[in-house]
């Protein structure tokens, strides 16, 4: 862990870095800190298609489905070719494809959008963690003034 503390004192803006320390945090079940790690990463690095496949996972386990489908999607519109070879685009795609359909029918399952959006949370929402979990002195020296590419889910349900 003090690895990763001084990976972030040299290169504070690098997305990798936060990615993997939001992963650290979801193995010793911190999902908060978990959520504010991928959150950094995603603030850095708006296409950084891997933290949107992990803060959907972690949306996901925490059973806040409309928040992982907003990751997923977000992954998914994020993930350019010209970044991967081949092989591992179509990889991405394929898990980022697979796990947007399970939770897009686990949404139409429990009753649609509103009803997803209304269940008890433990995590704050997506909008919510880009409002407050990126630390300030981040948004002093980088600032961005929104949270790119959010897509609810379609609204026929």
């Amino acid at each position: 862990f003090m690895a990763y503390r001084q990976s972030v004192s040299r290169n504070e803006n690098q997305p990798d870095t936060w990615c993997a320390i939001g992963i650290l945090y979801q193995q010793m079940a911190q999902a908060r800190d978990s959520l504010q790690a991928y959150v950094t990463a995603v603030f850095f690095n708006q296409d950084h298609s891997a933290t949107w496949t992990d803060l959907g996972l972690l949306y996901e386990s925490c059973d806040q489905l409309v928040d992982a489908y907003l990751c997923y999607k977000n992954g998914l519109t994020s993930l350019h070719k010209s970044e991967r070879d081949e092989m591992s685009f179509e990889s991405v795609r394929e898990i980022l494809t697979t796990r947007l359909n399970v939770v897009e029918q686990q949404i139409q399952h429990s009753g649609g959008i509103s009803s997803s959006m209304q269940q008890s949370r433990s995590l704050p929402t997506l909008n919510e963690a880009w409002s407050s979990l990126v630390p300030q002195h981040f948004r002093e020296k980088y600032p961005l003034t929104e949270l790119p590419l959010l897509q609810l889910p379609m609204s026929s349900y």
